[in-house]
């Protein structure tokens, strides 16, 4: 599989705010494991949605 620049840019900032909000629900969440976790969660489906909507966008581009 092969990316274009734009995936790959789509792709960059897409893991930079995942390990962000990641830091920030572990920061917020201060010990309560269902906050880290919840926030990790919610950062890998906006990051997957991210990721299906960019792919399907280069595709039929």
């Amino acid at each position: 599989m092969t990316y274009t620049a734009y995936q790959l840019e789509i792709l960059v900032i897409g893991l930079v705010a995942f390990l962000f909000e990641f830091a920030s629900g572990t920061l917020l969440a201060r010990g309560f494991r269902l906050g880290s976790g919840a926030a990790l969660v919610v950062s890998i489906i906006a990051w997957v949605v991210t990721y299906r909507i960019t792919a399907g966008r280069s595709r039929h581009a």
